[in-house]
């Protein structure tokens, strides 16, 4: 009977999975070991592999072409897709595991990763590009038709109009430049299932113009049930890029993304009172958002793109590329933060010693963030005084716009770090929110000089001009609602010397200057960034 009892309460999907896995490995093993004999009686000489580093990779927004980012005076790293995917590294957190330079800000489970660079954090609006065009990543940004992930780090005044002291994030899209078909199902967590395909062909365009199109499609879908309780979501994406080589000197690409992603969140934790907790009285999969009127945080995102590339002869070539943006946040949590005790001692920013604390109904719905960008470029080479220069220049249009309606924030009850005290809605949206729009246009030029064989200068500079407005909403009668305003331009300056010691050991030395300007004045909290802070500064009845 112990035996039956067991066997009953085995998972029996495991083993299944399991008994198939085993299956398949020892079928492969049998087919190899067939193979290897078939081989070493037939030929005793395997084919040679060709292996490429990272190394070799150009760095898309690093805006010197397509020099090896090896090559390049400025501190790069490369993620590729097929690191991300052996990993099991889904979201822009799975970075923090894979560069020591980059660390988490804020990541939450079903929220927005944040991320920082040398232990700057990085601005959601302003330090992601897409690319190497401008996106926001106040969302979830899905990785499945990225070929690549490129970071760089330090200042990029050349690379960004703003930008913060870290660096920046790019994100390369996938094109149909392989013959490709890859299906992928992957079964983690406390049942997370997800699945995925990435299907890439070219096609002749009938008049004798071989592989004239190209086609790539991305796939994925995901069920999850991560180890966090109370957080089982869902998401998915649909993902086609295509191209169109029009003529041996003409390429026109264009792609579309649609995704959305739906899971609740999870607040931090505190102390109690002015005391740690106990380790081992905490259940480490406990989340506080676990009340019965809690919904899941709802990102729906829609991008697309449209690039022409011109070459005008062997040395100089022509591009526009335009990006849009839209993106659709429903945010929402059972908030816990402070503690208004029996006694009436108020803890501001603790919760209770008893494990207690107050909880807040926190909805901002229907939140719509638009980004538009359009790039023209010109890029080539040409001889001055002996010297070669790689020499690119352009100007880059950008526009940003927010519009949210009025939040609720709202006490909601006493609850506890057990989760068995239960609160009551109340999703009166009574608070206020900023609406924001922000133009920018950005002239940049750079070259690249070739004084020897060994020695070679860098030098780029970049003009931006910024337009910035916010205003409230939902502001109660009697208030102010006056507009903030804010315009600067700052010009980014960048000099770099390299010194190529052997084809595989490159020293430099570089200066630069970036500029980060603030945004019109917001009230923030160190707790919780982006749509977050206000969560913290309203429950402590502190203006804002």
């Amino acid at each position: 009977m112990a035996t039956s009892s067991a066997l009953n309460s085995f998972p029996l999907h495991r083993l299944a999975i399991a008994l198939i896995a085993g299956g398949v490995s020892v079928h492969a093993a049998a087919q190899s070991t067939a193979a290897n004999a078939n081989t070493q009686a037939t030929s005793p000489a395997l084919p040679s592999v060709v292996v490429k580093g990272a190394s070799e990779a150009s760095v898309m927004v690093g805006g010197f072409g397509d020099t090896p980012a090896a090559k390049l005076p400025i501190q790069t790293s490369i993620v590729s897709a097929e690191q991300l995917t052996d990993r099991g590294l889904l979201s822009l957190a799975g970075l923090t595991l894979l560069d020591a330079s980059v660390g988490d800000s804020y990541n939450s489970a079903g929220y927005v990763s944040y991320l920082k660079i040398r232990g700057y954090d990085l601005d959601n609006r302003f330090n992601f590009r897409r690319d190497g065009l401008p996106i926001n990543a106040e969302t979830i940004l899905s990785l499945a038709n990225k070929s690549s992930l490129e970071v760089i780090k330090g200042t990029t005044g050349i690379q960004a109009g703003t930008s913060a002291p870290g660096g920046l994030v790019n994100l390369v899209v996938k094109r149909p430049t392989v013959e490709l078909t890859s299906v992928r199902l992957g079964v983690s967590g406390r049942g997370t299932v997800e699945s995925a395909m990435d299907w890439s062909h070219r096609f002749s365009d009938g008049h004798g113009n071989d592989k004239a199109f190209g086609l790539r499609v991305n796939l994925e879908a995901a069920k999850l049930r991560p180890e966090l309780r109370d957080a089982e979501g869902s998401r998915w994406l649909m993902a086609v890029a295509g191209d169109w080589r029009v003529t041996r000197d003409t390429l026109v690409e264009a792609e579309v993304e649609i995704s959305r992603h739906a899971q609740p969140s999870q607040p931090g934790f505190s102390l109690l009172g002015d005391k740690l907790p106990d380790a081992k009285a905490i259940d480490p999969r406990i989340n506080l958002n676990n009340q019965s009127w809690s919904q899941p945080v709802v990102f729906e995102g829609r991008t697309a793109s449209l690039r022409v590339q011109h070459q005008l002869n062997a040395d100089w070539k022509l591009q526009a590329h335009a990006a849009i943006q839209r993106l659709v946040t429903d945010d929402r949590l059972a908030y816990p933060f402070g503690c208004t005790a029996g006694d009436g001692t108020y803890y501001p920013s603790t919760y209770c010693p008893d494990g207690t604390f107050d909880q807040y109904d926190f909805r901002s719905d229907n939140e719509h963030r638009n980004s538009d960008a359009l790039d023209l470029s010109a890029q080539g080479k040409l001889s001055l005084l002996g010297i070669e220069h790689q020499v690119s220049t352009g100007v880059l249009f950008s526009r940003y716009k927010s519009r949210l309606q009025g939040q609720a924030y709202n006490w909601a009850g006493t609850g506890n770090i057990w989760g068995t005290l239960p609160t009551v809605a109340d999703p009166t949206l009574g608070a206020t929110n900023t609406d924001r729009t922000e133009h920018s246009t950005e002239f940049y030029f750079r070259d690249a000089m070739q004084f020897s064989a060994q020695w070679q200068g860098w030098l780029g500079v970049r003009h931006t001009r910024l337009d910035r407005d916010s205003f409230k909403v939902n502001v109660p009668d009697g208030e102010s609602n006056e507009a903030t305003s804010y315009r600067q331009s700052v010009t980014t300056p960048w000099l770099g010397v390299s010194y190529a010691i052997d084809p595989q050991l490159l020293a430099y030395a570089s200066w630069g200057k970036a500029s980060n300007p603030r945004s019109p004045p917001t009230c923030r909290s160190t707790r919780m960034p982006a749509g977050r802070w206000r969560r913290s500064a309203a429950s402590n009845g502190r203006s804002v």
